[in-house]
């Protein structure tokens, strides 16, 4: 399997209380998967996964390219072709649907999630880089907060609509 959208997280700052995940996105079988690194293995050369810590292969899912941890909380925004979906890892309900945080997109498909919880992401189609503010508390869409390119394919630098991009597929954030 092609295995798209490799991300990992350390989640907690105290030794006693941190966990860690690595996810990673499966598009031809429409899922992701989560693994946790299992602790009861004392080798620090060759860390473990546990298999299957959670697996989302969920029926909104259309086509899904790129995942990123949202920190510092455990929900996981999932890019999937025309929206991004928020999963909840720590969900009471194992059948929770994600819920969608960002749906503008002729064809997104990178994403990047600042700590302040705003995220990046790309749309090739439309040859430009979106930024969103953090997705509300109570649900519902994040607002869009700016907007990189021009619309138009090409490879040239400039302000934030006047850069012009050749179908962006990557984008990292700086952690801010």
């Amino acid at each position: 399997p092609c295995a798209l959208g490799l991300t990992a997280y350390k989640l907690g700052s105290d030794d006693d209380q941190t966990a860690y995940y690595l996810a990673y996105v499966e598009k031809e079988k429409c899922q992701v998967t989560v693994f946790q690194l299992d602790e009861s293995r004392e080798s620090a050369k060759q860390p473990r996964f546990k298999r299957g810590f959670a697996q989302f292969a969920v029926s909104s899912f259309q086509g899904p390219t790129d995942v990123a941890f949202h920190a510092p909380s455990t929900s996981l925004p999932v890019v999937d072709v025309t929206h991004v979906l928020q999963i909840a890892l720590e969900s009471d309900d194992a059948a929770d649907e994600p819920v969608v945080v960002a749906s503008r997109f002729s064809k997104a498909y990178g994403i990047a999630v600042n700590r302040n919880g705003s995220f990046l992401v790309t749309d090739v189609a439309a040859h430009k880089a979106l930024e969103f503010a953090a997705p509300p508390d109570g649900g519902g869409e994040a607002a869009l907060v700016r907007t990189w390119g021009c619309g138009s394919r090409g490879n040239s630098d400039g302000g934030f609509r006047t850069a012009a991009f050749d179908e962006p597929v990557g984008v990292a954030a700086d952690g801010e």
